[in-house]
């Protein structure tokens, strides 16, 4: 199988007999460029499989028709990114019409009557690419790191070059005003102690065996909150505070308010409920004069008792009881007959 590929490769036309091939094997692509595979199979066929790992779609076909045209299907149906071509020596064509990141690392094979052939891998290479971070705002005295991370390139390993400058003048790692460190695609410039003198435009120039790029930072002093900012907000955190205190005491007032009226109508209920008990005392024992006196005693007496045995069962009373209240109205009466 390697001497029909350095064939193929030399341009020399054969017949495969085994499996088909994929050529080239192996392709280092510069990003934004065309590529182009070929699959070498046997004379009589007429189509071909192809399969694309790590791309949209799982599989595509390369026809050969009767009058000698190709008619792709599947993504290699796409004519803004792919050209096909077919021969009737068993040879079919595809050509990415530019090459992007999302090439990169892809593997392509072919297959032909349920033969598969060897893999295509594609690496793809690029000059640098620019970083989205451009802008530092810091205060006095403070340090304040540049960082850049070279973005959709790729290129063989430790290849990638950076260089900082502040303004026209390159800066040195001196392990104290400037801390300069790089690691693959990344690299950063660490400013300590910022003075009045550190403030303005910095650039870094990235360089890859494909070329260069240059990305401009801008170190600006943070502004200073204003003393009539300052005043304001103080004014305004006042007028909250205040807002808060009086919606509270708002509340507070409402609340007792509606407690007060509460208070009331269960009183006269109550009134009401003694009111009943005292008429029927003066129409059962005739005794007019002295009914409210025997009826608020009657009435204490039985709420006692009632209490006295809900005591004994464990049953809760409330606090509020007519009993406390009849105790009261006993007491009033009492002062009245006295006094009065």
């Amino acid at each position: 199988m390697m001497w029909r590929a350095l064939l193929l490769v030399m341009g020399v036309n054969c017949i495969v007999s085994g499996n088909p091939i994929i050529l080239p094997a192996f392709n280092d692509v510069l990003v934004n460029s065309s590529l182009e595979l070929a699959c070498y199979t046997n004379k009589n066929v007429t189509v071909t499989q192809w399969v694309s790992l790590n791309h949209m779609g799982s599989f595509s076909h390369l026809y050969l028709s009767d009058n000698g045209s190709c008619k792709p299907d599947g993504f290699l149906a796409e004519n803004r990114y792919f050209e096909t071509s077919c021969y009737s020596n068993g040879t079919f064509k595809i050509n990415i019409k530019r090459v992007n990141l999302s090439n990169h690392g892809q593997e392509w094979y072919c297959y032909d009557e349920n033969r598969k052939s060897n893999i295509a891998k594609i690496t793809v290479r690029g000059p640098p690419r620019p970083s989205a971070d451009t802008l530092r705002e810091t205060k006095m005295h403070f340090d304040v790191t540049l960082q850049y991370l070279a973005k959709e390139f790729l290129d063989v390993q430790n290849k990638t070059v950076f260089a900082w400058y502040k303004q026209n003048v390159p800066l040195q790692n001196d392990g104290n005003k400037y801390i300069i460190s790089s690691h693959g695609l990344q690299a950063n410039l660490i400013i300590r102690n910022i003075t009045q003198s550190d403030y303005g435009q910095y650039r870094v120039i990235v360089r890859n065996s494909f070329g260069h790029y240059t990305h401009y930072y801008e170190v600006r002093e943070k502004a200073q909150q204003s003393s009539t900012e300052h005043i304001t907000a103080s004014a305004l955190l006042k007028i909250a505070i205040s807002i808060s205190i009086f919606t509270f005491i708002v509340v507070v007032l409402e609340f007792s308010y509606w407690r007060c009226i509460r208070l009331k109508q269960i009183l006269k209920i109550k009134d009401r409920k003694t009111a009943d008990i005292i008429t029927e005392y003066q129409t059962t024992t005739g005794d007019n004069d002295n009914a409210a006196d025997n009826g608020y005693e009657e009435i204490d007496e039985q709420c006692k008792a009632r209490e006295a045995y809900m005591d004994m069962q464990g049953i809760k009373t409330d606090n509020d009881s007519n009993c406390e209240y009849i105790d009261m109205k006993i007491q009033t009466l009492s002062i009245e007959n006295n006094y009065g």
